[in-house]
């Protein structure tokens, strides 16, 4: 299945809100669980996945964000920096790894303090 960075970012804002936040998706159920597994491993979130009778993910609880979450999140919760990082990837040809989109997003977050 393939990462969707904007899904993943959706369900740390929904997250967040304690889902007060309306969170409408065209992924299925099982995408939707497997981009939650992902960020369990990650540790942005605290939660559980369910698998069905032949393994394949079929739910999730996402109970918390992590310290590190919260993190990822104020970096990404700004649509005008999340979209020019996500511009510059794709620009540049560059895999989507946390690492290097969290990098930009600092550095995009960053850019709008200027130091004195």
């Amino acid at each position: 299945m393939k990462r969707d960075m904007d899904l993943i970012r959706q369900l740390l804002l929904v997250t967040e809100s304690d889902g007060k936040i309306q969170f409408e998706s065209n992924h299925s159920q099982e995408e939707i669980a497997d981009h939650v597994q992902m960020l369990i491993e990650e540790r942005l979130v605290e939660g559980k996945t369910v698998r069905n009778h032949i393994g394949v993910l079929c739910g999730y609880h996402i109970t918390r964000l992590t310290m590190r979450g919260h993190d990822f999140l104020d970096a990404a919760r700004s649509p005008k920096i999340w979209n020019a990082a996500k511009d510059k990837i794709q620009k540049e040809g560059v895999g989507w790894t946390l690492k290097i989109l969290y990098g930009l997003l600092e550095q995009y977050a960053k850019s709008h303090f200027p130091v004195q």
